[in-house]
């Protein structure tokens, strides 16, 4: 059974991973407000340096920079989902 389970989780991991990657392809404000929504959410511990990703692909995203801009939205989001 266990075996059953842990092939299922690795299965949906595998096929939502990609999913994810998609939500954060684009640098708009639309996208950083979501982000900033997560970011609020997650543990006190990693706000601070999510938040601080998140100036950093706001100054990318002024700049015209847009795969700069994606990484920075990416590491937030990365960030704020952990615990």
């Amino acid at each position: 059974m266990k075996k059953h389970t842990l092939i299922l989780a690795s299965t949906f991991g595998l096929l939502t991973a990609p999913l994810a990657a998609q939500e954060a392809k684009t640098c708009d404000v639309e996208t950083m407000n979501m982000i900033i929504e997560q970011v609020n959410k997650a543990p006190i511990g990693v706000q601070a340096e999510a938040m601080g990703e998140l100036a950093m692909a706001k100054e990318t995203m002024e700049a015209g920079d847009t795969q700069a801009c994606v990484t920075h939205l990416t590491n937030a989001s990365t960030l704020a989902a952990t615990e």
